[in-house]
């Protein structure tokens, strides 16, 4: 059944886009204007309340929905868990060896909480799947000599898929943008390709939002909502990504300016940390944070302060009844990670993706 707020939202988008092709939820809100049937998590759009989550789960699902109800919905997760757990082992293998793949293959189904996200009603399987389908897309793409439209036009369509299931799926960007840099024959021309491969899925997706939100974007919960979707709120980070760009650039065209370059950094990180007490609490800010989010997340200044996040008798942080770790807390093999500068030169490409 239907255990969260969430939930309930994202049933009754899929219901209503499954029984009528509307993402509107057609609830009485528009007849009587009752705030309680205003629920949390719904937007206010140009034709009615609409769910505030990405539109392509709601596609996706609704189908599922019609033939075999909530079980249906889950159906659709679970291909998307059984296809993460086979892209996840074609990208081990194909980056190291089949012992690897199984390794990594085991470590997904038994060491996190896909099995979980299988049989449920939120998206997260599904755009896992669409994510990895990407990375996988990347590294073909990337270890070939030349360049091959069809892998990096299908990476990048398959990652601005992603993001109208998920918007956290945009992450996965820096990373397989760097990794191609650092790794791949002519990167730019690959990542010239996926950048065209993602820009008719990202002008469709902003359209379609347009129609549901009133709002032309790839990334936004609606007009009524911010949930951290502006970009204003996250410049610190954007600026951290694109200097981390830069010099990933500088460092592969560059190879005779690394060590200047690490000096320079190491300078103007130092003379800056020491110059502008802005840029000191800055970085102490995202340190904090970081621990916070990957070592200990009992330490969260919104435990006991915003609504929903208590702590239970055992002292461990829970979210609407859900209990909520750090990171490292959810997946302590993590810590073995370290071991892995000691693996054979044949394993770096994977291990530095």
């Amino acid at each position: 059944g239907l255990f969260l707020v969430d939930e309930v939202v994202q049933y009754a988008s899929i219901v209503s886009f499954a029984r009528g092709g509307s993402f509107v939820v057609d609830n009485g809100y528009a007849e009587y204007g009752s705030a309680d049937l205003r629920m949390q998590y719904l937007s206010n759009g140009p034709d009615g309340l609409v769910a505030q989550y990405p539109f392509l789960f709601t596609v996706l699902a609704a189908p599922f929905f019609a033939l075999a109800g909530l079980r249906g919905v889950f159906l659709l997760n679970l291909l998307g868990a059984l296809a993460s757990l086979w892209l996840t082992w074609r990208i081990s293998e194909r980056l190291s060896d089949r012992r690897t793949a199984v390794l990594a293959t085991l470590i997904l189904l038994l060491a996190s909480f896909l099995s979980n996200y299988a049989v449920a009603l939120w998206p997260h399987a599904i755009s896992l799947a669409f994510a990895l389908a990407g990375a996988y897309c990347a590294v073909v793409a990337g270890s070939t000599r030349q360049v091959e439209p069809i892998p990096a036009l299908a990476g990048g369509a398959l990652i601005a898929a992603g993001i109208f299931l998920r918007l956290d799926v945009a992450l996965i960007l820096p990373p397989l943008a760097a990794w191609l840099v650092l790794t791949a024959n002519r990167p730019y021309a690959k990542l010239l390709l996926a950048g065209l491969g993602m820009a008719p899925i990202i002008l469709a997706g902003s359209w379609i939002n347009q129609v549901k939100f009133g709002v032309f974007s790839p990334i936004t919960y609606g007009a009524d909502k911010g949930g951290g979707t502006s970009l204003t709120t996250h410049l610190p980070i954007i600026a951290v990504v694109a200097a981390a760009c830069l010099l990933i650039v500088l460092w592969r065209q560059a190879p005779r300016v690394r060590r200047p370059l690490i000096g320079l950094i190491a300078l103007l990180a130092v003379g800056g940390i020491a110059a502008l007490p802005e840029l000191r609490a800055a970085i102490l800010k995202m340190a904090q944070g970081l621990y916070v989010l990957v070592v200990d997340l009992t330490q969260h200044p919104a435990v006991g302060v915003a609504k929903g996040i208590e702590r239970d008798k055992n002292g461990i942080v829970t979210f609407w009844n859900f209990h909520k770790k750090a990171l490292a807390q959810s997946l302590p093999w993590m810590g073995l990670l370290p071991l892995l500068v000691r693996a054979d030169v044949r394993h770096r490409s994977g291990i530095l993706l």
